[in-house]
């Protein structure tokens, strides 16, 4: 008898183990979160780039370029033949997936400008939401079947926030959420209000740093061209052609994995 009752207590000791190793069946699909972020030295026109996390691991991807083998080796064909005119192959160093929005019939994307800054007491005045204004408008005019429109409250795709600074160079980041589909399903920009030294950042400066920021904010990666908006130290106040070349090869391209 003994042995019986010690022989289901190991039984259940085991099964409890499982249970907390195993996922639940019906628990809500992965939602990965990718940080990255840009900055902008006053004294030089220029920022340091800081990624905050690693990227995720590698998920099966059920749709998308994740599809087949043979989807994914013709996405990756088209990103190498499109070398030194577009920069999206760096995203496919990164960690191998395509991340962007998926909007069909033109949906526009929600976008809520947070009014104060988190910290610091300052206000956030017309000219920063000017600046963050006519970036978006920016990368509206590239024609991707992307609009942006300003909303109240929190029901939004892109949430837009300001703080007094960062404490570092650092001036500007955008954490992304994304589906293991490689769809965005929010994006969260936070700018910053002064420099690491308390100064106001100039209008050009505020400028340059909401162009890299939406440009992450729409899925794409960073270039090595130090000309371009996504070049992580950024001053560009433009969108250049690779800028643009770029982010209509992403948006022509299914979302997803594109790992071999």
């Amino acid at each position: 008898m003994n042995r019986v009752i010690l022989l289901l207590l190991v039984v259940l000791g085991g099964l409890v183990i499982v249970g907390r190793i195993l996922p639940r069946a019906g628990t809500p699909e992965a939602v990965e979160k990718n940080v990255v972020s840009s900055a902008i030295d006053t004294a030089s026109s220029l920022g340091r780039d800081q990624r905050l996390l690693p990227p995720p691991a590698a998920v099966p991807q059920p749709g998308g370029s994740g599809g087949s083998a043979l989807a994914r080796l013709g996405v990756r064909r088209r990103i190498a033949q499109a070398r030194g005119s577009v920069y999206l192959d760096s995203a496919v160093v990164l960690d191998s997936i395509l991340r962007r929005w998926v909007r069909p019939g033109r949906v526009p994307l929600r976008v809520t400008v947070i009014p104060n800054p988190s910290s610091g007491g300052a206000g956030v005045t017309a000219g920063y939401r000017a600046q963050l204004r006519k970036a978006l408008d920016h990368w509206e005019a590239v024609d991707l079947g992307l609009r942006f429109v300003e909303v109240e409250g929190s029901e939004s795709d892109i949430q837009v926030g300001w703080i007094d600074r960062f404490g570092t160079d650092q001036s500007g980041m955008t954490v992304l959420e994304s589906g293991p589909d490689g769809a965005i399903r929010q994006a969260q920009i936070t700018l910053a209000l002064h420099s690491m030294t308390g100064d106001p950042l100039p209008s050009y400066a505020q400028l340059a740093i909401a162009l890299h920021e939406v440009g992450h904010a729409i899925g794409l990666p960073h270039s090595a061209d130090s000309s371009d908006v996504m070049f992580p130290t950024t001053h560009a106040t433009e969108l250049t052609r690779r800028d643009r070349a770029t982010a209509l090869l992403l948006y022509r391209l299914p979302p997803g994995s594109v790992e071999q």
